[in-house]
């Protein structure tokens, strides 16, 4: 696993291979974990206080599920796309949404 650290202030940062910040901690004992996704969307994160959070996302990067260490859940149906079709011109389109 290729990851960076960087000090300063008194602070800890470490970041992956794609300069996501994945873990935070500063003097005074706080920290801050997360991990992503193969395509970098946070999927879960924690910190020392005991909160949490999850998420799950489409592929379109669409979060499509959230939950969280309260009790809180969220799920959403990912949004479906315009069907599109092709009419010869305007006129045909017309025609046929009032055949239906």
């Amino acid at each position: 696993m290729k990851l960076r650290i960087e000090r300063k202030d008194n602070e800890i940062r470490i970041y992956d291979k794609d300069n996501n910040e994945i873990y935070y901690e500063n003097s005074e004992v706080f920290w801050l974990k997360s991990k992503r996704d193969k395509d970098g969307n946070e999927i879960f994160w924690e910190n020392s206080n005991g909160y949490w959070e999850k998420r799950k996302f489409d592929k379109e990067h669409n979060e499509i599920y959230y939950e969280d260490s309260t009790g809180e859940k969220q799920e959403r149906k990912p949004e479906t796309k315009p069907e599109y079709k092709n009419y010869e011109n305007l006129d045909e389109a017309i025609k046929e949404a009032r055949e239906k």
